[in-house]
């Protein structure tokens, strides 16, 4: 916890980007590990391509699986529905 308060000091970080939610969301975090696969797979690193993508995958399955659990606990519509995040 005292680590999480000394990196949220960092005004490029922000102590709201410590604070944990369902995967990671965004679009630059998912862009860079991508980058990264891209770059594993062009040196011939495999395993660690795999990693790295199969982090994005999971990411992907914690989003959706979340979506799809507040979906059912709304009697499985969202029709009609005000929904606030």
């Amino acid at each position: 916890q005292e680590v999480a308060y000394a990196i949220g000091k960092d005004s490029r970080i922000g102590k709201r980007f410590l604070n944990s939610s369902v995967g990671f969301g965004g679009s630059c975090f998912q862009k860079d590990i991508l980058n990264l696969v891209y770059l594993c797979e062009s040196f011939g690193l495999k395993e660690v391509a795999e990693y790295w993508d199969q982090v994005v995958k999971i990411n992907d399955h914690q989003k959706l699986r979340f979506a799809r659990k507040m979906i059912r606990n709304m009697f499985n519509t969202i029709s009609g529905k005000k929904i606030l995040l």
